[in-house]
């Protein structure tokens, strides 16, 4: 998500930053979480739900969107598929700004509520510091 240079001018949001990629660009999400909370709630139902969608892995491509098992918390996440390699697909996570291998086993499909919901993660770039 890129902020236009005329909308940032005088703009103020308390974040917190959640993945740093390098010196000079990192993930950040609103410290004002109440649509964060919404959302997670909404995939904890969903992504326990025995009956959910699971996702035909012939389906899966690169920018499929999806929920995904977290093996790190064992909680369900929005995910865009980055790439699939023999039943195992690389995603970012779409709330955090963070990647990580799934099982196959472990995507459902997203539901179409969750789909309206905008990436709570946005990605924030430094300029003009010296890289050192």
């Amino acid at each position: 998500m890129r902020v236009d240079q005329s909308e940032r001018l005088g703009l103020k949001l308390e974040v917190y930053i959640t993945v740093i990629n390098d010196n000079q660009t990192f993930w950040c999400q609103s410290a004002r979480s109440e649509e964060l909370e919404k959302i997670n709630l909404s995939l904890s139902e969903v992504g326990n739900l025995a009956d959910h969608n699971r996702i035909d892995p012939d389906a899966l491509c690169p920018g499929s969107l999806c929920i995904t098992l977290f093996s790190d918390d064992q909680l369900w996440y929005r995910a865009e598929v980055i790439d699939k390699i023999e039943g195992e697909l690389s995603v970012f996570f779409v709330d955090y700004g963070n990647k990580s291998q799934v099982s196959i086993a472990d995507v459902r499909e997203m539901p179409p509520f969750l789909l309206e919901i905008p990436p709570q993660a946005f990605l924030c770039e430094l300029e003009g510091f010296d890289a050192s």
